[in-house]
């Protein structure tokens, strides 16, 4: 903490080093449905900084972004091949700009606006905007393509499955309830209710999986029709059971109650 992140080797021994307050933002984002970020950010040196770095997670070089005399990296959300930043240049107020995982620009057009630092998911190769003037958030793309722009406060909470961004909704504080959008084609699809949260385990495009819960209150995992919202089935275990479900590759893999035994899931009969 206060010093940096290290990179760690195959015998636990420390590697590379990159100066910096010591947290990787972002570190336990659910991946969803892309590859894994191979570019980690973190706030740099200095008490009240406001400045990223961001680095390979792989050799920890440093990437530094094409920037304008005295413009400051902030906010950063980083994502397979690049990132998107904040940029904030004197007195001006900030934009956002696209970087590759090299630090140079994918495209000189900037989005009048600003990540969100509030915002717990994004997905695989995209930002969310908050964009200035009246309330509207946007879904852009590395190149700063604009892939949904939607009134309202931008959100706290996503979740990208295949096409699909799913929004929670916190206007309800007793029920939960997630918005779909098409990415695709800009439709919103049907609204949500209950879990649909974390961790999200896959989909083939009509039927995502999702786990809730923990061994204190017993796990569940269950599939739900994106279109309808409909729960087509449901695993639960009992309270200190060690059943937990992964997905590897294509395929569900279940461990068992007493947790001596691993078990591919097939579709119910």
């Amino acid at each position: 903490m206060n010093k940096g992140v290290y990179g760690v080797g195959p015998k636990a021994e420390t590697t590379w080093f990159v100066p910096g307050d010591g947290s990787v933002d972002k570190r336990y984002i659910d991946n969803g449905d892309g590859a894994p970020p191979t570019i980690g950010s973190q706030t740099t040196s200095g008490r009240g900084s406001l400045g990223k770095v961001a680095f390979s997670l792989s050799d920890g070089r440093v990437i530094s972004p094409e920037l304008k005399d005295n413009a400051q990296q902030q906010t950063t959300v980083v994502y397979p091949g690049g990132f998107a930043a904040n940029v904030v240049a004197g007195e001006n107020l900030s934009d956002v700009q696209f970087f590759d995982d090299s630090g140079k620009r994918t495209t000189q057009r900037a989005a009048d606006g600003s990540i969100s630092n509030s915002i717990k998911n994004v997905g695989p190769g995209i930002a969310i905007v908050k964009l200035r003037g009246d309330d509207r958030w946007a879904v852009l793309t590395p190149d700063g393509g604009k892939l949904l722009e939607v009134p309202g406060e931008a959100p706290e909470d996503t979740l990208f499955i295949g096409n699909r961004l799913l929004v929670r909704d916190y206007s309800d504080s007793v029920v939960t309830r997630w918005r779909q959008f098409n990415l695709q084609t800009g439709a919103r699809g049907k609204t949500c209710d209950g879990s649909m949260g974390h961790p999200y385990l896959g989909t083939d495009g009509t039927v995502a999986v999702f786990g809730d819960g923990n061994p204190n209150i017993g796990r569940v995992t269950k599939s739900r029709d994106l279109a309808t919202c409909d729960t087509l089935w449901t695993i639960t275990s009992p309270v200190g059971s060690f059943r937990d479900v992964w997905r590897i590759n294509t395929t569900l893999v279940q461990l068992s109650d007493d947790g001596t035994e691993l078990m591919s899931l097939g579709a119910p009969s």
